[in-house]
């Protein structure tokens, strides 16, 4: 930037407290300071911080609700002028004629207009001052590095204060005639203020411009031909093997680890799979491997052609690895030279074993069975065979997809079959998919709609005028959202219900991103991001950039929610302007988590509305009946427990009441917990907890996945375990027990959530535990 427009900016900061400090001097010549100057100072003192304390709540007065960066900056100077003119020309005419009246006239404009003026100058043009300054600051504007801008102005002004009080007090000087110079300083300063401001705006706008043009290549990306190793090359073998049941062996040859080809002979040996023979003999003549994983897969291959050359006489050999003899037979057709039948896969897809409806999916994909994509999609809403329908789907391409993925993209979805649905529709078209994810966008859980939006941003989505009008609605429901959510935050923080709060913390912090992915669609990466980045110090000035660029780059509806939002930089000022858009209702401590659980606030995920019940079991109170209850129907395990937990604290008979509507799995499951016989360290609330500790960068609401396969056992022994990851903790009643995770289980996890493959990988490879 300019620099002349920095030491414009330092003029109106030199000019301010210039005229403030001569203000003060003038008032304490006032023939009422000088005769009680206590009750003066105090009755002025009062009058400034009152109406402080009232135009600090614009919501009450229209006219400054809506003020921005300049009206911000010229209140103070113009609400001066406007009084120090007729106070000055009073002054004039006492000085003609002496009349005391006329003094006493000029005194009350002068105080009045020192009320105004200090009470506007702290609550608005201060502020002002502080954004412009850190905006031109982060312009490379080296002399508008001024940090506390408030407090320095302070000192300023008191500093130049005790000065001019010096000089009266030794020189005897009279100084009510400074008041002649107040509308010259403030004339001067509005005309400074009107440059900074406009110079405010144009380096906003240019700021916007230089990032849309900007075409910087995305950081830490892995690239598809990069080498990885340990643990994120056991992680490639699922998705690769479709491929190396049809012979395509590229990535083995070329490429693989020893990590990779122990996994493959691990899976060989434990499946007694004869697809993946020709994998097993290229690992044996590969040069690449250790000579221990190429032993062991010798000695696999010769097991696996042993029981396939006579599977009745040598059936005994299934026993060990716990393989079912059905399914060791059923895998012969991924061996078969010619394609069997279409119904013959159809009836191994839809069989009641998982295991037999995997074979069944990569058998058709082997041998092209295309007419199958229906029951592929079915068996991607499955958890035991999801990851198998998605690969083969891949595998089938969109040409062949692509006409029925659209329909399943359901809000009711679980939110990891919505994520594997989007990952098949970015291999669409564009405009073919945007119908289904400008739909999605607008209900389901906040992550998955967080994902759409996300995808249609990077593909440089522009949305026609109705799909804007849509979009912008959907805005002003998530800003709506948040303010719920910060209202829930605050009550758990007020009470100290910190993993409440946590929970409700991020439930927040996906709203927020949500909220700033859309603004993305309709006004831009650009503008969006400068608004992120201001907002993202949680400081005053940074709240006044975004209001600002909000102003200048939004229009429509949206606007005026999103200043009330970002506009602020403390909650209770958020809520405070936010509640003249929105019915946002007040919450207590009583009713906190039946807030939470209420049907009419799903705005929460799973884990948030976990704690939420856990709250409730701790302390007996909080909930209905019928809220808790119906959790005992849930389709999530975590919230069944913790439902139960609460019978169990507030009235088992509940239970009793509704024990006989409930599945078997799911009555006896919630009857342990209700009879106390199930321990606590043994539920997945416990777990969660125990794992978010573990691995403290990921969320609990992803965390629960994991959770709910890990295993707790009060006998264990005390060596390793192959495949699992062990802890050992403490607990009820002084005991110790093991938790157990399947590698397995974060092998699938990191299918679904792939930003935390480098957490577990990093700890598995540290920890040299094995993927069996």
């Amino acid at each position: 930037m300019k620099t002349g427009y920095q030491w414009v900016l330092w003029s109106v900061l030199t000019l301010s407290a210039i005229t403030a400090a001569t203000l003060l001097v003038i008032i304490a010549d006032i023939s009422l300071f000088e005769t009680t100057p206590f009750l003066y100072a105090a009755s002025v003192g009062a009058a400034t911080t009152g109406l402080m304390l009232v135009i600090r709540n614009s919501s009450y007065l229209p006219g400054v609700k809506n003020m921005q960066i300049q009206g911000r900056l010229l209140i103070s100077a113009i609400t001066l002028l406007t009084l120090s003119v007729p106070a000055s020309l009073v002054f004039i005419y006492y000085d003609l004629n002496g009349k005391e009246t006329l003094k006493l006239l000029s005194a009350l404009f002068t105080s009045l207009a020192a009320i105004l003026f200090f009470a506007s100058f702290l609550t608005y043009t201060l502020p002002a001052m502080s954004a412009i300054s850190q905006l031109f600051a982060e312009e490379d504007g080296r002399w508008c590095r001024i940090r506390n801008v408030r407090a320095k102005m302070i000192a300023a002004i008191t500093l130049l204060t005790v000065v001019l009080m010096l000089i009266k007090r030794f020189t005897g000087y009279n100084s009510s005639g400074l008041i002649l110079l107040i509308p010259l300083f403030t004339l001067i300063q509005v005309i400074l203020d009107i440059i900074i401001s406009a110079e405010f705006r144009n380096i906003i706008m240019v700021r916007i411009r230089r990032q849309e043009t900007s075409t910087e290549p995305p950081e830490n990306q892995i690239q598809p031909g990069d080498q990885v190793s340990g643990f994120r090359s056991v992680l490639l073998y699922p998705s690769h093997y479709l491929d190396i049941v049809c012979g395509k062996l590229d990535y083995l040859i070329n490429r693989a680890d020893d990590s990779y080809a122990a996994e493959l002979v691990r899976i060989a040996g434990r499946t007694f799979d004869p697809a993946i023979i020709p994998a097993l003999k290229t690992i044996v003549s590969g040069k690449r491997f250790s000579e221990a994983v190429r032993h062991e897969a010798s000695g696999v291959i010769a097991h696996i052609e042993k029981y396939y050359s006579d599977p009745v006489r040598n059936s005994e050999m299934l026993k060990l690895p716990g393989i079912n003899e059905k399914t060791a037979v059923t895998r012969v057709i991924l061996t078969g030279k010619k394609a069997p039948q279409t119904s013959e896969i159809a009836r191994l897809v839809s069989d009641i074993n998982p295991d037999i409806r995997r074979i069944g999916l990569a058998a058709a994909g082997l041998y092209g069975m295309k007419e199958l994509r229906e029951e592929a999609l079915q068996a991607l809403f499955l958890p035991e065979t999801e990851r198998e329908a998605f690969y083969l789907l891949h595998h089938f391409g969109p040409e062949t997809y692509g006409e029925i993925i659209g329909s399943a993209l359901r809000p009711q979805n679980r939110e990891s079959v919505s994520l594997m649905i989007m990952r098949l529709l970015s291999m669409m078209p564009l405009a073919q998919v945007t119908p289904y994810l400008s739909n999605l966008m607008e209900g389901g859980p906040v992550t998955v709609r967080l994902k759409a939006v996300k995808y249609l941003c990077e593909q440089g989505f522009v949305p026609d005028t109705k799909q804007r009008q849509r979009i912008e609605e959907t805005i002003n429901g998530t800003v709506y959202n948040v303010a719920r959510l910060i209202v829930l935050q605050t009550e758990a923080d007020k009470n100290r219900y910190f993993i409440l709060s946590g929970a409700i913390g991020w439930e927040k912090e996906m709203n927020y991103e949500l909220l700033f992915s859309l603004l993305a669609l309709t006004s831009g990466k650009a503008t969006a991001g400068l608004i992120r980045t201001s907002t993202a110090g949680g400081t005053g000035e940074g709240a006044g950039i975004a209001s600002e660029v909000i102003d200048t780059m939004i229009n429509g509806s949206t606007c005026r929610p999103l200043q009330a939002l970002l506009g602020h930089n403390s909650d209770r000022a958020r809520l405070n302007e936010l509640s003249q858009y929105f019915p946002i209702r007040p919450v207590s401590e009583g009713s906190l988590a039946a807030m939470i659980l209420s049907s009419d606030q799903n705005i929460t995920g799973v884990w948030t509305k976990a704690c939420a019940l856990h709250k409730a079991a701790l302390e007996g109170r909080g909930v209905n009946k019928e809220i808790v209850v119906s959790y005992l129907f849930s389709n999530s395990q975590l919230l069944q427990e913790e439902a139960a937990m609460v019978i169990r604290t507030v009235n088992p008979g509940w239970f009793t009441e509704v024990e006989g509507r409930l599945t078997e799995q799911v009555r006896n499951r919630v009857a342990g917990v209700v009879s106390g016989t199930v321990p606590e360290v043994a539920m997945i609330f416990g777990k969660t907890r125990f794992l978010s500790l573990c691995f403290n960068k990921i969320p609990e609401e992803r965390m629960i996945m994991l959770a709910s396969g890990m295993r707790y056992s009060e006998s264990y022994d005390a060596g390793p375990l192959p495949g699992l990851i062990t802890w050992i903790v403490p607990s009820d009643q002084g005991k110790s027990g093991l938790y157990s995770l399947p590698v397995s289980d974060i092998t699938n996890f990191v299918f679904h959530y792939s930003e935390y493959t480098d957490i577990f990988a990093d700890y598995i490879d540290r920890q040299s535990i094995g993927a069996v």
